[in-house]
């Protein structure tokens, strides 16, 4: 599967499988049962599941309303 990510840390539950990042191109991450992984906005990722479902726990950051910060 291909997404397009936004601002997120998550903790692998259960599954496993490789979660390639296509832009910025950065090293593959290997998912597994207690893996913790922050991704950012706008992020290309293409993920890859060899056990399923993938369960995981996430947190997003949420701009507030007016907030145009980063």
């Amino acid at each position: 599967m291909k997404d397009i990510e936004a601002d997120e840390v998550f903790v692998v539950l259960s599954g496993s499988g490789t979660l390639e990042f296509v832009s910025p191109s950065l090293p593959s991450i290997e998912l597994q049962t207690g893996s913790v992984v922050r991704l950012t906005e706008g992020m290309r990722t293409r993920w890859t599941m060899r056990d399923s479902p993938l369960r995981k726990l996430y947190i997003l950051s949420a701009k507030e309303d007016g907030d145009d910060s980063d």
